[in-house]
């Protein structure tokens, strides 16, 4: 038995044999991974090593026992493999996902992508790959007890393949694989078709898959004039999948006297996402944002894919794949299909706006290329304060497509949408918000969808680029919206507008969301409770919350709709 934290709980530590200092596992010719696993109460691991090599073997081993079929099945999803392997899947999902992985060449580009990393990152990740295949030999994956017993697609994985999980999970575009499938031009011979048909999407559950709304979350951050310590109090209340591999998996890493961090990430992911320190403590709610652009292109007479540009016609690309695909009698055959793109990105057909001879659509994804996912977490792990904590977003603008709530040790208490979003110049703001009034499939993508929708054919709608940003036309930290407090900030996916109820956030891009707008009914509940500083409110008679009260506020079972 152990106490933790010395508050007097017991906790039952199991130590992991062949995972402790004596582990022989080789991480180089002469020298061992060696790290530190205990299991306390409902089997959270708390792994400590002396340098990231070690830490990511320990986080690779102990994941792979708790969810061996999930990492592998990422790993063929980030490979292009899901149809080689399980067919084309209910409604062709997994065909759909081939085809958008291929298309953005994601295992093309796996060597490259994993020689941008620092070579602390890649000690890291190549460690997690360590520990996980270590567990696949131990094991054996006929032995595995779980869902994916003795299947071929498990097997021993490099570090290049994991960390295009990575890739795969910060983009949007393959969130939008409905979209991109069903994009074909009009009027095309018979043997320049794709070989398949794709089921009619629905236009609601396009938008829900590409903005992950299966996927909220309530976050609420208390600084120090709203608590009773006076310290900063957090509550992080992820509206996350309980299965499948966008499931969180709790643990707690130390490298002692560097890195003390505590609290959850994506399975198959090293390091933490949302959690904490002794210093800081931070969650995330999805964002509201437009990380993707739409744009609409006037077309070519006679030539649907060729597209005017600034008067001059451009031609498309189309990339031609050929996806391996099993069979119900377990015999493998080719499946073609073609992908067509603009100078923006794939061109994209919705039910509302398909691909016509005088118009078609495409999309350019703002996280296109985020590489520095891994860094920004390590980052917001190691802050001792929360300046460091935002100079991590400040310098890596690398979140994808989540608001960041945190609150630190001496109060205060910090918002930012840190997702990224396109940056268009103030001139092109002002002709699309005349278009979104004027135009009527600009204004019914706005009004009805949530969306931008720009002008292709003209160079105004053209991304920008700023010296600070993450890459070039991607908005930088300083016009993201931020706010720093001593009260409360809190968000439940809506945009950022109504962070602090008393102090609005305006003046932000329209990637980010509307202001003075409608929030939805969770929004304005969440405002209520948070805000309320009445004497019979959900913080007592003082205003200020306890952990209890914050507890009970969350716990309430209060409904907006029943009140009003």
């Amino acid at each position: 038995m152990g106490i933790l934290n010395g508050a007097g709980v017991a906790l039952a530590m199991v130590m992991m044999a062949g995972l402790l200092t004596s582990c022989t596992e080789q991480k180089s010719p002469d020298t061992p991974y060696q790290v530190e696993i205990k299991r306390t109460g409902f089997g959270i691991p708390h792994i400590t090593a002396n340098d990231f090599g070690s830490l990511g073997f320990g986080e690779g081993y102990v994941a792979a026992e708790d969810h061996v079929c999930n990492i592998a099945h990422g790993i063929v999803t980030a490979r292009g493999e899901r149809s080689k392997y399980h067919g084309v899947g209910d409604k062709k999902q997994h065909l759909m996902s081939d085809i958008i992985v291929r298309a953005m060449e994601i295992p093309d580009h796996m060597a490259r992508d994993f020689a941008t990393q620092s070579q602390e990152n890649r000690s890291w990740i190549t460690g997690y790959t360590a520990g996980y295949n270590k567990y696949i030999r131990k094991v054996g994956r006929d032995n595995i007890t779980s869902w994916c017993r003795g299947a071929e697609w498990v097997r021993e994985i490099s570090p290049e393949e994991l960390l295009s999980r990575f890739k795969l999970l910060a983009q949007t575009t393959p969130r939008m694989a409905g979209m991109i499938v069903s994009a074909a031009p009009p009027q095309r011979p018979a043997q320049e078709t794709s070989a398949i048909e794709f089921p009619p999407q629905n236009l609601a559950r396009l938008i829900a898959d590409m903005r992950a709304e299966q996927m909220g979350s309530n976050g609420w951050a208390f600084g120090r004039d709203r608590t009773e310590t006076g310290r900063g109090l957090l509550l992080g209340n992820p509206h996350y999948p309980w299965t499948g591999v966008y499931r969180f998996w709790e643990k707690h890493l130390t490298i002692p006297g560097r890195l003390d961090v505590y609290g959850v990430n994506l399975i198959g992911a090293p390091g933490v996402a949302i959690g904490f320190n002794k210093n800081i403590g931070w969650t995330h709610t999805v964002s509201k944002s437009n990380r993707v652009a739409f744009y609409r292109l006037d077309l070519v007479p006679g030539d649907p894919t060729s597209y005017y540009y600034d008067g001059t016609p451009r031609k498309m690309t189309v990339k031609k794949l050929a996806i391996p695909v099993r069979g119900k009698d377990g015999a493998q055959s080719i499946i073609d299909h073609d992908v067509w793109f603009s100078h923006y990105g794939p061109m994209v057909s919705l039910p509302d706006a398909p691909w016509s001879d005088s118009m078609a659509l495409t999309i350019r994804d703002a996280n296109l290329g985020n590489l520095d996912l891994l860094n920004q977490w390590k980052d917001m792990g190691l802050a001792g304060d929360m300046d460091a904590f935002i100079e991590a977003h400040r310098k890596w603008n690398a979140m994808p497509w989540v608001n960041s709530m945190a609150t630190s040790r001496d109060g205060r208490a910090v918002y930012i949408d840190g997702s990224n979003v396109g940056r268009i110049s103030e001139a092109a703001i002002a002709l699309w918000r005349e278009r979104a009034e004027s135009d009527p499939l600009t204004k019914s993508f706005h009004r009805k969808m949530g969306l931008i929708l720009l002008d292709g054919s003209d160079s105004r709608f053209e991304w920008q680029p700023h010296p600070m940003a993450r890459a070039p036309g991607v908005v930088p930290f300083s016009e993201q919206p931020y706010q720093d407090r001593t009260d409360y900030i809190f968000n439940a996916n809506d945009s950022h507008w109504l962070t602090n109820v008393d102090q609005p956030l305006t003046g932000y891009s329209p990637f980010f969301g509307t202001e003075n707008s409608a929030r939805t009914l969770r929004t304005r509940m969440n405002a209520l409770l948070v805000s309320d500083i009445s004497p019979d409110g959900p913080a007592g008679r003082d205003g200020k919350f306890s952990l209890k009260e914050m507890q009970q506020a969350i716990f309430s079972n209060r409904s907006l709709t029943a009140e009003l």
